[in-house]
């Protein structure tokens, strides 16, 4: 039987010490007793499939030295026979002489979802059995109940309240330095020789597991030539068709990839027009250039109350109302120090702003409703440059003066300024789409990414394009 070893983990160097510290009190359960500490009855270990789970749990006996007793639900079909499997492992390990771990995996598939208005009584029974029997690891101490789920916010309190499950170690899908490693740790096992780097293959797998870049490697190897080489292109072929393939055609899905467009849109004319400190994410109305951050964060809305958009009604702009500003999303960007932003950082911003919705008509050929953020984003910068009188004489306005016909060529000055962004934002898209649909593969992992990942993944997609 294979011995699992802290060796056997590639990366994860945070999870393995969180690991460490567990090995460390269950190897010398004495001592800490002797300074009135109580032993742990669990340990839960949640994130991604395919990020090493299972693999921290059976390093965890071995380490230990404990007796491994998994619990295999594959043939209990009735609630009954899932509670009367869970009660015989519990049953096993406390009649064994030795100290021993009982192992469940992928516990939430017979939890109750917390997240669900209705609750089976099947999985309440099964929640009641387990919480008896964790229960009764205090008068027996011998046993430490391990499991492992996806998410462990859909865990009920009651079982990993502190008194129970207390212990939790989240294992996400692996960083740079951790995908590095895993990528040698496989690639060293082979006989192959491999043109690219390992690094620079971490590069570009962002959002990849470790079960991932495991096939991967194995891939690679099956495509290697007679010389056990394993040409660029290759590499390149492999993680398209694993990326791609990872991804199945479902409505979130499609949501995802929608929203990806339109945000991988925003990262490319932002960072061709200013490039800036940036954070690439596929949540709804996020955009992250540090410049361009700034620039919106000059908006003062005081003078105007944005409630309606009927211009030719001027009681539309009453002074004493306060406009509800669009809702700014938390970023981790870091945004920049400007003075004072100019006619044309406004200009660009507008730019910006309709690349999103340019993105999505050049990449799949129509648009969809994603862009009311960013176009009510566009209405506050435009008014916001003439009240500042960056437009001119003839499109500055305060509180209500302003002359018959003003709102007519104010709104015709504003359609011809984002008629010209629209064009300026299709040209750059045009240029780049392999970029962006490489960008999109990327992001429908549903990650986020940052600089330290963003600048290295199109360095190595544009070295691959001169090859």
């Amino acid at each position: 039987m294979e011995k699992y070893t802290f060796d056997s983990i590639a990366g994860y160097e945070t999870a393995k010490n969180e690991l460490r510290s567990i090995c460390e009190f269950l190897n010398n359960k004495e001592k800490y007793l002797a300074k009135g500490a109580k032993i742990p009855k669990g340990l839960i270990l949640y994130g991604e499939a395919g990020t090493g789970k299972t693999l921290f749990a059976k390093v965890l006996a071995n380490e230990c030295a404990l007796q491994f007793i998994n619990i295999d639900l594959t043939d209990a079909i009735e609630p009954h026979d899932v509670c009367e499997k869970i009660k015989d492992a519990f049953k096993t390990a406390k009649a064994s002489k030795e100290y021993s771990i009982v192992f469940l995996d992928e516990i939430d598939k017979i939890m109750p979802d917390t997240r669900r208005d209705y609750v089976s009584d099947q999985s309440k029974r099964v929640l009641t059995q387990i919480l008896t029997l964790i229960d009764g690891i205090k008068e027996n101490p011998k046993v430490f109940f391990v499991a492992t789920c996806n998410d462990i916010y859909d865990m009920p309190n009651s079982l990993i309240r502190a008194g129970r499950v207390d212990k939790k170690i989240h294992l996400g899908l692996p960083n740079l330095s951790s995908r590095t490693a895993i990528m040698k740790y496989y690639v060293n096992k082979t006989k192959c020789t491999f043109e690219m780097s390992c690094e620079s293959m971490a590069k570009l797998i962002i959002g990849f597991s470790g079960a991932a870049i495991e096939t991967l490697v194995n891939e690679n190897v099956i495509c290697s030539d007679n010389d056990n080489f394993v040409s660029r292109d290759v590499i390149y072929r492999k993680i398209n068709e694993i990326s791609n393939g990872d991804v199945c055609e479902t409505a979130e899905n499609k949501n995802t990839r929608l929203q990806a467009i339109h945000n991988v849109g925003h990262f490319i004319v932002a960072q061709t027009l200013h490039p800036s400190s940036y954070v690439l994410d596929g949540n709804e109305d996020f955009s992250g250039n540090g410049f361009f951050e700034a620039v919106k964060n000059e908006f003062d809305d005081d003078d105007y109350d944005d409630d309606d958009d009927d211009y030719s009604d001027p009681d539309d702009f009453e002074e004493e109302d306060e406009p509800e500003e669009p809702e700014k999303q938390k970023r981790n960007v870091k945004i920049e120090k400007i003075d004072s932003a100019s006619e044309k950082d406004y200009f660009d911003l507008i730019t910006v702003l309709v690349s999103g919705y340019v993105c999505e008509k050049v990449i799949i050929g129509q648009t969809y409703s994603d862009c009311e953020y960013d176009f009510e984003s566009i209405h506050y910068a435009f008014n916001n440059m003439a009240r500042a009188g960056m437009l001119g004489y003839n499109y500055y306005f305060i509180g209500n003066n302003y002359p018959n016909g003003f709102w007519e060529q104010f709104v015709a000055k504003k359609q011809e300024i984002v008629a010209k962004s629209m064009k300026e934002a299709e040209s750059i898209i045009l240029g780049k789409q392999e970029l962006i649909k490489y960008l999109v593969s990327v992001m429908m992992k549903n990650v986020t990414i940052e600089d330290d990942d963003l600048e290295p993944l199109i360095q190595m997609f544009n070295e691959s394009k001169t090859k």
